[in-house]
């Protein structure tokens, strides 16, 4: 487990559980450590790898980073940002979320009575919001998710799975052009330089960025489209 002060000024100061928990406790189900608002809570924070049973509550931030956390309860806490990024069995409980809360590669996360400015959804799935009031949503080829209850405003999809591969694709055709003629070019000076070797290299590498970006889609594709329960 790590932890991190990110608040500008403190150079991503590297801080113990000591520092912030408020309870001696094992960090288990029925004995969870207990985060609150304290002065040695900093308004930035990040907290990584984490396994442990986590209370969070009564707390603001201007920014909470988690990162390949589960086991947390966050309640009744403020946000400016909320970024989640690996996470799974999380609950949000009655937090306002005042500028926006990014799931990234997320699931399992039950969030509740909870306001919500902006949410962005990247390859997350079987997240469930439940009595929310959300302004905006948008969906970058996330799948699975259930809104119960729960009063958005504006839902998006963009970003999807074909026309990343087509950006990427595009990306990579023109850096082996260029490369292939600078390689062609400077041939013509360096002989001892492998140009087919060079480009096998080359379509190697897009071969498989492309392949990763269509193993995402089809790890989403199991899963059915989003869920909009208005009782």
């Amino acid at each position: 487990m790590k932890i991190e002060d990110l608040t500008k000024g403190a150079s991503k100061k590297r801080l113990t559980l000591k520092d912030i928990i408020i309870n001696e406790s094992p960090g288990t189900f029925e004995k969870p450590l207990i985060i609150s608002q304290s002065e040695k809570l900093p308004l930035d924070l990040k907290i990584m790898k984490s396994s442990l049973h986590i209370h969070l509550k009564n707390s603001s931030f201007n920014l909470l980073k988690l990162k390949k956390c589960q086991n947390l309860t966050i309640e009744k806490c403020t946000f400016n940002q909320l970024q989640l990024s690996n996470c799974n069995n999380i609950k949000i409980k009655e937090c306002n979320i005042t500028h926006s809360i990014l799931l990234r590669k997320c699931h399992n996360l039950r969030i509740s009575r909870s306001k919500i400015i902006f949410i962005l959804l990247i390859l997350s799935y079987q997240n469930h919001f439940k009595k929310c009031f959300i302004n905006e949503i948008i969906n970058n080829t996330s799948r699975g998710n259930i809104f119960e209850q729960s009063h958005h405003y504006n839902l998006k999809s963009q970003g999807k799975i074909y026309s990343k591969a087509l950006l990427y694709t595009s990306i990579g055709s023109m850096t082996v052009l260029f490369t292939t003629l600078l390689l062609i070019w400077t041939n013509q000076y360096y002989s001892s330089i492998p140009l087919e070797s060079s480009l096998l290299i080359l379509l190697i590498i897009l071969l498989v960025l492309v392949l990763y970006i269509f193993r995402d889609y089809l790890k989403m594709k199991k899963y059915p489209p989003d869920q909009f329960i208005k009782k």
